[in-house]
């Protein structure tokens, strides 16, 4: 329900995580947020849900979700003194529901637990301003998830 519920159309950027505290990670952008960035990105208006986004669009969020990704695990990285280091990533557009869970049938995990990190992406020219927005789920691997809470001092039941 946070990425707008299950048949929402979504852009998602999909990343695997290695390390110490492997996972799952996706940036999940709304139908409007993927086309908006991707046209200020590219100069190109998109329609998403219409496959008309070409290569260059596509890479474009790719390379937006890697960026922010690897931003989001450096500093989780930093502040848990835990290893963890992003794949390549993938990009897909379809409903979110259909996009996390295949997600993580790709990696066969399913788990309870999310860490989930609202993103606002905004800028500034003048008296102009504009933002996006978006949601990173993080869903460590089983073991992870308890490596990554106790680092964190969080207690677990």
């Amino acid at each position: 329900m946070l990425a707008g519920g299950e048949e929402t159309i979504v852009a998602a950027t999909f990343l695997r995580i290695t390390g110490e505290a492997p996972g799952s990670i996706f940036l999940i952008l709304q139908k409007e947020e993927a086309e908006e960035l991707s046209y200020y990105l590219t100069g190109k208006k998109v329609d998403i849900a219409e496959g008309t986004f070409d290569e260059l669009a596509g890479s474009a969020l790719q390379e937006l979700g890697n960026i922010l990704a690897g931003s989001y695990l450096s500093a989780l990285s930093d502040f848990t003194s835990i290893n963890m280091q992003p794949s390549v990533p993938s990009l897909a557009v379809d409903m979110a529901g259909a996009v996390m869970s295949s997600g993580l049938i790709e990696i066969s995990q399913a788990g309870d637990y999310a860490i989930v990190i609202d993103t606002i992406m905004e800028e500034n020219e003048g008296n102009l301003s504009s933002a996006a927005t978006g949601q990173f789920f993080l869903f460590p691997d089983p073991d992870a998830f308890i490596k990554i809470f106790e680092a964190l001092g969080v207690e677990l039941p």
